[in-house]
């Protein structure tokens, strides 16, 4: 299991909490056994068809909206269902069941070829088998739509050919008018926020070709004001006997044409060098596809392709931050991830697409987040790190703004948790270690940009493994990371907190001690990026304890920083200073 919990154990723990302290709500559904299947498909396309992103009764926060249809359940009671192989009108025939490997994809398979018939467009969804006390369960996840409404196509007992249901409550109804508003609201955004990104695109372009045109102009310009200086004087005193503007001034028509060029002549080439390679990445990623692979072997190549085309970004914005003493770019960076964090829109061309696709384009923000943020905080940018605690990204299936930190990963990694899982099987955390050694061992950007004072310090961890002792480096920049994640979350009182899951989340050893030291003694760009003037960490320290979970395979280092957060609130660790 990973270290951020697999999204498959976030689905149990979620249905649990459901059966033992809610019942049935708007997005969520209990059954003894499956109904029939015009039945199943009224309930599923209501549920599809019905919008509670702000359910407070939801636990995890990352489930919000998604529809729960949980079968083997009555009066809160898990009773016990596995009889999908049953024939006949009161059964589905889609045999696999009693735990046998990969029946949930094959019954998922089966249930999907039945119900197409019944509804359209039909909602994305995922079957799960759980076991409670020696009794299984069944969990029809239904996936937050942005193609509603879901249009029931056949008749049936209690079923109308071309109606869309939703659900009121625990019951479900007709559409009403306020339902066919929302529809059109949620249409009308989803067609009008990816025209803004390609709108934004397009002025992207037009801008750096203005700047080039500009500048060439310009140059032509210094070429004619050249071949006409040596005959500046002759010119002049023709001109003066005519009436005429020497010949070099003849060559602007106005001032407002000469200040233009000028201007534009001083383009700062590295914004206009940044904005060209992210619109060089945004190209590359339009043309990858927008559904995904079902093998081991199509990952790998997909986000080996993604790695690639992010790798010239990374390189860049290393050798900006090593570079920037004054941070004066820091702003101009932040608008380029900005774009970045819409590469999960898909096209308006598009008409259907895997919603776990938005969030594997993603990739290449997540992957430049981490490496900025890491770099930032070695190289004491606090300007740099700042900007990562107001970055947001989009995600079209729900129309909403997400904030990167934590939000980023778990989005992509709730999609992608399979695919990591087979590549590392005995890692406490397989995408924090396939960021690590993406970014510290090869191809390695990260670690080529760090301060070289900073890798000679990292030969004091060194192990037979990790020659260089990159681990404890990626540790401790991935600990700033979490506390950032902390920051807003902390500040609003009130709101649950999600720790931000990695590598540093887990018992590491020798590798640990790097952040011991950090926090003992507090460098200043940290403490201004989190506003702690005179205080310590023990706030943050004391939440990553008493939220950070062990897994089946690996210990939680929730005992470590509950350690740590006694200290601090003891006094023996530092603080930061009044001013």
């Amino acid at each position: 299991m990973a270290g951020d919990e697999s999204f498959r154990e976030k689905v149990r723990e979620e249905a649990l909490n459901f059966l033992k302290n809610h019942g049935e709500l708007s997005k969520v559904d209990f059954k003894l056994k499956p109904p029939r299947l015009h039945k199943l498909a009224k309930e599923v396309a209501a549920i599809a068809n019905t919008d509670d992103p702000n359910g407070s009764y939801y636990k995890n926060p990352e489930l919000r909206d998604h529809g729960f249809l949980i079968i083997g359940v009555e009066g809160g009671e898990i009773k016990g269902y596995d009889d999908w192989d049953k024939q006949g009108e009161d059964g589905f025939g889609c045999g696999g069941a009693g735990g046998q490997k990969g029946s949930e994809e094959r019954i998922k398979d089966c249930l999907n070829a039945k119900l197409k018939d019944y509804i359209s467009p039909l909602p994305e969804f995922s079957l799960f088998r759980f076991e409670e006390e020696g009794k299984p369960f069944w969990v029809i996840l239904i996936y937050p739509s942005a193609r509603q409404p879901h249009l029931v196509v056949k008749d049936g007992d209690g079923l109308e050919q071309f109606t869309i249901y939703v659900r009121k409550g625990s019951q479900i109804e007709k559409a009403s008018v306020e339902d066919y508003t929302r529809f059109l609201h949620k249409a009308v955004v989803g067609v009008v926020q990816p025209l803004q990104s390609e709108l934004d695109s397009v002025k992207r372009r037009l801008d750096a070709l203005e700047g080039k045109y500009n500048q060439l102009t310009w140059h032509l310009m210094r070429k004619g004001l050249e071949v006409s200086g040596r005959s500046l004087s002759q010119g002049a005193q023709e001109s003066q006997s005519e009436g005429e503007p020497p010949p070099n001034l003849r060559l602007l028509t106005s001032l407002e044409e000469a200040a233009r060029s000028l201007r534009l002549s001083r383009q700062d080439p590295i914004e206009e060098a940044l904005y060209r390679e992210v619109s060089a990445l945004w190209d590359r990623l339009a043309d990858l596809p927008w559904d995904l692979p079902r093998d081991l072997e199509g990952w790998k190549k997909l986000l080996a392709e993604m790695e690639e085309a992010t790798m010239p970004l990374l390189r860049g914005l290393g050798e900006l931050v090593a570079g920037d003493d004054g941070e004066g770019y820091a702003p101009k960076v932040k608008e380029a991830l900005e774009l970045l964090g819409k590469a999960g829109i898909p096209p308006l061309t598009l008409t259907s697409w895997a919603v776990a696709a938005e969030a594997v384009h993603l990739y290449p923000l997540l992957l430049a987040v981490y490496h900025l943020g890491i770099l930032a905080h070695f190289h004491r940018r606090p300007a740099y790190l700042r900007l990562l605690l107001d970055l947001s990204f989009w995600v079209r299936s729900d129309s909403l703004t997400r904030p990167v930190f934590p939000r980023l990963r778990d989005v992509f990694y709730n999609y992608t948790h399979p695919y990591f899982e087979a590549l590392y099987p005995n890692r406490c955390d397989p995408l924090s270690w396939h960021l690590y050694q993406i970014l510290f061992v090869r191809p390695a950007p990260t670690w080529a940009h760090l301060p070289e004072a900073v890798k000679t310090e990292a030969l004091n961890y060194a192990s037979r493994g990790d020659l260089n002792g990159t681990l404890a480096l990626y540790l401790e920049g991935e600990f700033v990371l979490g506390l950032l994640a902390l920051k807003h979350q902390l500040d609003e009182n009130g709101q649950e907190v999600r720790p931000l899951y990695g590598l540093y989340a887990f018992e590491m050893g020798a590798a640990s001690q790097r952040i011991s030291l950090l926090v003992a003694r507090l460098p200043q760009h940290l403490c201004q990026v989190l506003g702690l003037l005179g205080q310590s960490l023990e706030p943050y320290l004391s939440t990553l304890s008493a939220k950070l979970a062990s897994n089946a395979g690996c210990f939680s280092s929730a005992y470590f920083y509950k350690m740590l957060a006694e200290k601090a609130a003891s006094g023996q660790l530092g603080r930061c200073p009044e001013l």
